[in-house]
């Protein structure tokens, strides 16, 4: 399990106070990427999901100040969705949405779950799914987009269209000077 030495500054964002700038700064973004999205949607027991995307597949989100994956936080997030009977993906973004991988730049890591199956997720990387779209695949398993589902036997890759999105992201969620 990681330890986290930074403490979080809760942060509003369109309304909405997130417990951390860090979780702030992912709503914007998938707001910005035109995604549904939900903060802290419902509580899973030992689990309470920061996010869930609503497109194609739901999608859990767990957001965390990391720059590599974390399994004990994946094993966590697997386990309350299984005892929830949640029938979606899993993903856990770190601080920023451009992963250094051997599949190329991804958004984080996501464990793809299968329906009616109690077998562990796969988990992999969220890759950038390319074709002009605004959306993510799994690295190596399932290649459909899950926010919209688009599918094409593999993935493009490439982030060109989401790291303005990302600075947009950073910009609408930085301290402000309030002038007191």
């Amino acid at each position: 399990m990681i330890n986290y030495s930074v403490k979080p500054i809760a942060t509003t964002f369109n309304g909405v106070r997130y417990r951390s700038r860090l979780e702030a700064r992912w709503g914007a973004f998938f707001e910005l990427c035109g995604w549904s999205a939900t903060y802290e949607p419902f509580d899973l027991g030992e689990w309470t999901p920061d996010f869930i995307l609503h497109g194609n597949t739901r999608v859990l989100v767990e957001v965390k100040p990391i720059l590599e994956v974390d399994k004990d936080t994946c094993f966590k997030m697997e386990r309350s969705a299984l005892k929830a009977d949640f029938h979606g993906d899993l993903l856990l973004v770190g601080i920023v949405p451009f992963v250094k991988t051997s599949d190329g730049l991804a958004l984080g890591w996501l464990g793809e779950r299968y329906t009616g199956e109690e077998e562990p997720c796969d988990w992999g990387t969220a890759v950038y799914l390319g074709y002009g779209l605004i959306d993510f695949c799994h690295g190596h398993a399932n290649f459909h987009g899950r926010m919209t589902g688009y599918y094409d036997g593999s993935y493009e890759g490439g982030d060109k269209r989401f790291r303005p999105l990302w600075n947009e992201a950073i910009n609408a969620t930085q301290w402000q000077f309030n002038g007191r």
